[in-house]
């Protein structure tokens, strides 16, 4: 689904309002709540409420088109669409990288190379997944939407400090 679980919410706000990154990713946009957590905590919180003060840049990446719609035009100043594991590799360093519910749907090799490649394109980072697998076919003709893969605290305690929030395991740095 181009939505998830809200426990992220939070953390992800919180660590928006404390460490003020000039430039936020947000892997898989699906719906575009990590553009819009990034843009609420990162410029409207500052009072930089109208798009003309917005100062953080604020980008994506989405696998399937068919998912952008006008809402992620106004909140991402640019997003990517493409295969991430294909996109990172040429894009610069950003001060916060998003990366909410997108590792379940990947095999694990790739899930780890995209790990990876967070951890060499974020200062800091929050990456969510389920903390138990669950069964996901196709979703709105999207075929990236697929269950492929469970990780567990240890596997994603290799990129940095792992909490578990209600049905989330949370990797930050």
């Amino acid at each position: 689904m181009p939505c998830s679980d809200p426990a992220w919410i939070e953390t992800a706000a919180r660590m928006i309002m404390r460490t003020e990154p000039r430039s936020v990713l947000d892997v898989g946009v699906g719906f575009g709540m990590g553009g819009m957590v990034a843009r609420q905590y990162g410029d409207v919180w500052h009072l930089r409420y109208a798009p003309d003060l917005w100062e953080v840049r604020v980008e994506g990446v989405e696998c399937f088109p068919g998912y952008l719609q006008a809402h992620h035009r106004a909140l991402y100043d640019e997003v990517h669409v493409g295969e991430a594991l294909k996109l990172l590799p040429d894009l610069p360093v950003f001060d916060f990288v998003l990366c909410i519910d997108v590792l379940e749907h990947m095999e694990r090799a790739a899930g780890s190379e995209l790990l990876w490649w967070i951890s060499r394109r974020g200062r800091q980072y929050l990456v969510s997944t389920p903390s138990h697998f669950f069964a996901q076919t196709a979703v709105h003709g999207n075929e990236a939407e697929r269950h492929r893969s469970q990780w567990t605290a240890e596997e994603l305690s290799e990129y940095g400090t792992v909490t578990q929030r209600g049905c989330l395991l949370m990797v930050q740095r």
